[in-house]
């Protein structure tokens, strides 16, 4: 199944470039900062070497003076980030003018190519923190005291953990070389290909330690095994090359065999987010005592029992905890301006009454008020709700217009490979021989949506409705990412089950209140888009879990597959397509 998006943006080298000055600039030479500036220049700096090194990189990872003063950079960026943790302003002080000074060489580069940029996926969705790694190079140093170390970053975002790890170990006096590359491949069985330029510079450093450093593993662990793999080619002996991965494994759920093996081969160091980071000292005024509720236990505080519990997949969730008052909500949004963005978002929703009121950003995390309200089930359908969902997705049409991040062929991709698996090659087909008809409707006017127009995450409160987990999921790295507003209506149709004359009438108040005309044309197209990706999520997610979640999943991915089925014959059997 297919359900994963590429979340990618494209800058110019100059747009670049003007994002990490314009950070480095807003740190005044002679004050302390807080956590946010910096981590978020650690952040984008990182993003800016991973994004130019790929570009000057596209088959081969070699080395040249401008890959150089990139690695520099991000390193200097680190030094940053180090210090003012430790509350150190002379050392802040010293390697933000060292980081400014760095900046003119990099203009004298003619980059006229577009940078391709990719989401730090731990930064942005699964609340992976430098602070992680930092821990890990002081327990790693701590046990074997290296005089010599290279540390290989994997990229994206083993760019900005491995400058880190590097930084820790230069200022804990330990002589460092910093690189970074990235695997090549089939997903499965990731290659590591270098110059022989490299390779050299790699062997000449053979009596030290190689750190291999990025978040992960997935679900094949080819990436580190394809540096460990390439590093024990050069005559680098096992013991010599660790890990520092983003999480704890055995790897023994891995799909290759061969990355089996070499995860057993070599040391590990990873260290926990909650070895790190303080939840109860994120927001003192408003919260002190806090309960965990993320993966899923957040419904044993909305709901009565498990039989009303929606099906989860732990691995998806947040972070997520609720104040012991049960007043607060604090929830992970994003480092650096992935956090802001969304918290950003948060207030124009509540200012319009739509969702709940975000209070505070702090470190990654967005602390809201808990609202109590009863959870909506498709039976709680009634005009009231119809009117207000309308009036939403028009709001969210009007106020969040975007650019298109999924094209037609991504998404007739995944529908065509979530038919074939999830209905047979017979609803694979007849989806292929309407795509061409489908194709005119399908548009690339997009709306940051709101991507999980689900029933339980509607709350009734005094007569009005609230909508919940609104903010992030045009940014996930799932589909739909930003689309036409069709699919978020084409979604609060499939979940609430409306009937025709409820289906006429939520069409027709969206209308009213959007000036959309053209949405009737567009959504059969967005309802086999809809009802495919839920599909895949809901089997794939099923093939993961146990009990109660597994069967429930399992009866979701029932309804889409009807649904699709339903939808593809109508549309089969409708003249103008």
């Amino acid at each position: 199944m297919i359900i994963y998006g590429d979340n990618k943006e494209l800058l110019s080298f100059n747009e670049a470039l003007g994002k990490i000055e314009s950070l480095i600039n807003s740190l005044e030479f002679d004050r302390y900062y807080g956590h946010n500036p910096a981590s978020e220049l650690l952040i984008t700096t990182g993003e800016f070497e991973a994004a130019l090194t790929d570009l000057l990189c596209p088959e081969v990872d070699s080395m040249d003076d401008l890959i150089n003063l990139l690695r520099s950079l991000s390193l200097a960026s680190a030094h940053i980030f180090i210090n003012q943790l430790k509350r150190n302003p002379a050392e802040t002080n010293k390697w933000i003018a060292a980081y400014r000074e760095k900046l003119p060489a990099l203009k004298n580069y003619g980059i006229s190519s577009l940078l391709s940029y990719n989401v730090p996926e731990g930064y942005a969705f699964y609340s992976l923190y430098p602070e992680m790694y930092l821990k890990s190079a002081d327990n790693f140093f701590n046990i074997f005291f290296p005089s010599e170390v290279t540390v290989i970053g994997i990229r994206s975002i083993g760019t900005s953990l491995s400058a880190v790890v590097a930084a820790r170990l230069e200022e804990s006096g330990s002589r460092v070389k910093s690189l970074t590359i990235r695997p090549r491949g089939f997903y499965f069985d990731r290659k590591l290909i270098i110059d022989m330029e490299l390779e050299e510079e790699l062997k000449a450093s053979h009596k030290g330690y190689y750190l291999v450093v990025d978040e992960g593993p997935g679900l094949s662990g080819s990436s580190f095994a394809s540096v460990a793999e390439k590093l024990s080619s050069l005559g680098i002996s096992d013991d010599r090359i660790v890990f520092f991965p983003g999480h704890r494994t055995d790897g023994q759920n891995f799909v290759s065999e061969k990355a089996k093996a070499i995860w057993m081969r070599h040391m590990k160091f990873h260290s926990e987010f909650e070895e790190v980071i303080s939840i109860r000292g994120l927001f003192p005024e408003y919260a002190g005592e806090v309960k965990d509720i993320s993966a899923g236990m957040w419904r044993n505080v909305v709901f009565k029992n498990a039989e009303e519990f929606p099906p989860v997949f732990p691995n998806f969730e947040q972070r997520k905890y609720l104040s012991h008052d049960h007043k607060y909500i604090i929830k992970f949004a994003g480092l650096g301006h992935y956090g802001r963005d969304l918290f950003e978002r948060a207030e124009v929703l509540f200012s319009e009454g739509f969702s709940p009121q975000a209070l505070a950003l702090e470190n990654g995390f967005i602390l809201s008020r808990f609202i109590g309200g009863k959870p909506l089930s498709a039976s709680d359908v009634n005009i009231s709700l119809l009117d207000r969902a309308a009036s939403y997705v028009a709001f969210l049409k009007r106020s969040f217009p975007a650019s298109c991040s999924r094209t037609y062929n991504e998404i007739e991709e995944m529908i065509s490979v979530n038919l074939m698996k999830g209905l047979g090659d017979e609803w694979s087909d007849k989806f292929s021989k309407l795509s061409s008809s489908f194709k005119p409707f399908f548009s690339t006017n997009a709306t940051a949506l709101d991507g999980r127009m689900l029933p339980f995450e509607w709350l009734k409160i005094n007569g009005d409705y609230i909508k919940t987990d609104s903010i992030h999921h045009h940014k996930d790295h799932f589909f739909p990412g930003c689309q036409d507003i069709a699919y978020d209506i084409a979604g609060f149709i499939t979940e609430f089950l409306l009937g025709k004359d409820e289906e006429h009438y939520f069409i027709n108040s969206y209308i009213k209140q959007s000036g959309d005309k053209e949405i009737e044309s567009r959504l059969p197209f967005y309802f086999v888009f809809y009802n495919a990706f839920r599909l895949g999520l809901t089997q794939f997610s099923a093939q993961m879990s146990l009990d109660q979640d597994k069967q429930k999943f399992n009866a979701l991915a029932n309804q889409y597959a009807m649904n699709l089925k339903q939808r593809l014959l109508n549309a089969a059997a409708t003249p103008w397509y």
